[in-house]
């Protein structure tokens, strides 16, 4: 479908219309003849959000499924959410990212390492320049 729409036009021109037409609504996008060859030969089944503005204002009253694209939901691999759900939180009092952790460990750590060797022990000294509680 995408192939019929841009008409006679090469897909360096076709690139070229899709670079005008999101100045005119003030998107930023990077279209080539590259992109416009992926989205022919399907490797790209859904547009990124500017991209959509862009093709929706290219073609009016048409929708993505009209310009050939899949709808959202099934290539996202998400199903839309209800209104006011943001998705599954967190456990009260969990952290998203793991602690430093603290001297004397001797697992793998996140942050630079430098190693300090006394008699038989090894001490493992966290050498990073922000400090984390």
């Amino acid at each position: 479908m995408f192939r019929q729409l841009r008409g006679a036009r090469s897909p360096a021109e076709f690139a070229a219309a899709v670079r005008r037409a999101a100045r005119e609504i003030g998107e930023r996008v990077s279209c080539d003849a590259r992109y416009v060859h992926r989205v022919e030969a399907g490797e790209i089944r859904c547009p990124n959000y500017a991209y959509e503005r862009v093709f929706l204002h290219m073609f009016p009253g048409r929708t993505l499924t009209d310009l050939g694209f899949a709808p959202r939901s099934s290539v996202r691999g998400r199903g839309t959410r209800a209104a006011g759900t943001t998705g599954p939180r967190p456990a009260p009092g969990t952290r998203r990212t793991p602690r430093l952790r603290t001297a004397g460990r001797t697992s793998r750590m996140r942050h630079q390492t430098s190693t300090t060797r006394t008699t038989r022990t090894t001490t493992r000294r966290a050498t990073c320049c922000v400090a984390h509680s």
